[in-house]
């Protein structure tokens, strides 16, 4: 049998080749061509072969990662949680004094966690439903996360505490506690705080009273979405090391300019106050502040905010 090849407009031509010695040349022609292609990936790649193709049915039914469409992410796994888990965070605890408990909707401390007694030092229990919480039996405690749980009251002695999102609507420092984050409770009114703190957060609480006790060691105050008017001009007395003050997005007109003259501040967030560019720059002490502001850029080799401390014109 005579293979054969007919165009348009052009004669019929007779090819002197069986049908299946072509296909057989055909596919020769693709393993050769192939192989050559193989030999310039190692030639490239210094000797090293290039992965190998799946095959048709292979790419066909292999299982494909759903991707995120615009505005979501992907979905994370969630925190296993159970007996066997349990027992063995409890364990590894023994060890490490660091215990995380997150998302295991828990509704009290197991009493497993307690007999860690003195051993445990961090202790996280953030994203459960606890309405209560004793950490008596927890003396050497250093930090706590109970974020996002159904607290409401609190009373522990520990170093950091993180108790966002809760239900508390009055709270009591302790002595050696440093770093305290309280935001989106709602608070009754301004928490006295120990004179050890050194970071508070008390944003989204609700608060329309400015009224800090003295706070010796304090250097990062954020005060963020509350219902604030005014800032005291007694703040630099009260906190004498501050150097960061954020009140964003509340109700305040003015800054003291006492302030403005305290040598420590060197960041302030103002966003979202009805306070004209204009009306701050001309404030006493403005420009001193934002000379110890640039200098403090320079020295981390950052960029300072061109709005100044995010006021509009």
């Amino acid at each position: 049998t005579m293979a054969s090849t007919r165009q348009a407009g052009r004669p019929h031509i007779e090819v002197p080749y069986p049908t299946w010695w072509l296909a057989a040349r055909m596919a020769w022609n693709i393993k050769v061509g192939s192989e050559a292609s193989r030999a310039r990936h190692r030639t490239k790649k210094g000797g090293r072969e290039p992965p190998p193709r799946k095959k048709r049915e292979e790419r066909a039914f292999a299982p494909t990662q759903k991707k995120a469409t615009m505005g979501q992410t992907p979905s994370q796994p969630k925190n296993k949680h159970g007996t066997k888990v349990l027992k063995a965070k409890v364990e590894h605890a023994a060890k490490t004094g660091i215990l995380s408990l997150t998302e295991h909707k828990l509704k009290e401390i197991p009493s497993s966690v307690a007999e860690l007694g003195a051993k445990l030092k961090v202790l996280d229990l953030s994203q459960n439903s606890l309405s209560e919480i004793d950490c008596s039996p927890y003396p050497s405690l250093k930090t706590l996360k109970v974020g996002k749980n159904k607290l409401e009251a609190l009373d522990v002695d520990c170093v950091t505490l993180d108790a966002s999102e809760n239900k508390l609507a009055t709270f009591r420092c302790r002595g050696r506690l440093e770093s305290l984050t309280l935001k989106l409770n709602p608070l009754d009114g301004f928490p006295s705080l120990s004179k050890s703190l050194k970071f508070v957060d008390l944003s989204g609480c609700g608060l329309s009273s400015f009224d800090l006790t003295d706070s010796p060691v304090l250097t990062e105050l954020i005060l963020d979405s509350n219902a604030l008017t005014e800032v005291p001009a007694n703040l630099p007395t009260l906190a004498p090391k501050l150097r960061h003050l954020s009140v964003e997005f509340n109700r305040i007109r003015a800054i003291p300019p006492s302030l403005l003259k305290s040598p420590q501040l060197d960041r302030l967030n103002l966003k979202g106050n009805p306070i004209p560019k204009a009306v701050f720059i001309e404030t006493d002490g403005a420009d001193d502040f934002l000379k110890r502001r640039e200098r403090t850029h320079k020295k981390a080799d950052t960029v300072a905010d061109k709005s100044i401390c995010g006021l509009l014109d």
